[in-house]
């Protein structure tokens, strides 16, 4: 069922972007991800099993957004690159402090979810300081890795998979290692960053093929 799950919500990380691509424009973009950056934070704090596999389910929609500023460098100018990472840091950084607020409000005695909601959060600190850094870190790299693939025309396909593997690795082992680190131990968190690591590029790259094909679809409207 877990598979199944991460299936349909990776299928339904691209199809929002072929949505978008073809029906509406720029804004609508910055309107996803702003999305994505939200869900990709909240389901950050997410585990599941998956092939055997502890995954962070944060991961699907984190790839979804590193394809995303892959479309952005692609189609718009660097001005709009920069807004694309402005927005979609923001959008998280004002999440966490919604949820801050919400963790130092005094509950109702009867208010049990407020409790867990809190307990979850203070036992998750690492995830709430390592993923945005993280996620900042993984959207510079790709952004500069993006534009400097612009120049190149002998076996892009190749060397864009060759950069995913790059900055996948930086972006779990900055976050998914480092986190569980902290919060279970560290023999058990590098098992999970790596098994994390591998399916986050096996996800990756499929998202990469389908994007470059959705990129070739005529828009409805520019």
């Amino acid at each position: 069922m877990n598979g199944i799950i991460f299936l349909l919500l990776s299928i339904l990380c691209v199809g929002f972007i072929y949505i978008v691509h073809k029906f509406f424009g720029k804004h609508e973009f910055y309107v996803i991800t702003v999305i994505y950056s939200i869900i990709s934070f909240i389901m950050s704090f997410k585990l599941v099993s998956v092939f055997g596999i502890n995954i962070n389910m944060g991961s699907i929609f984190s790839s979804g957004i590193i394809m995303l500023l892959y479309y952005f460098v692609n189609r718009f100018d660097n001005i709009e690159v920069k807004r694309f990472i402005a927005i979609s840091m923001i959008s998280i950084i004002v999440l966490i402090v919604f949820i801050w607020l919400g963790i130092l409000m005094i509950p109702s005695i009867y208010d049990e979810n407020l409790i867990l909601f809190r307990d979850l959060f203070f036992e998750n600190i690492p995830i709430i300081i390592l993923y945005p850094l993280g996620l900042f870190g993984t959207l510079l790299l790709s952004s500069y890795s993006f534009k400097e693939l612009k120049k190149t025309n002998n076996n892009r396909s190749i060397k864009t998979i060759l950069t995913f593997i790059g900055i996948i690795f930086v972006d779990v082992f900055i976050f998914i290692y480092f986190s569980y680190a902290f919060i279970i131990k560290f023999d058990a968190a590098i098992l999970m960053a790596i098994g994390n690591y591998f399916i986050k590029i096996v996800v990756i790259s499929i998202m990469y093929f389908l994007t470059n094909r959705i990129m070739r679809v005529k828009k409805v409207r520019g």
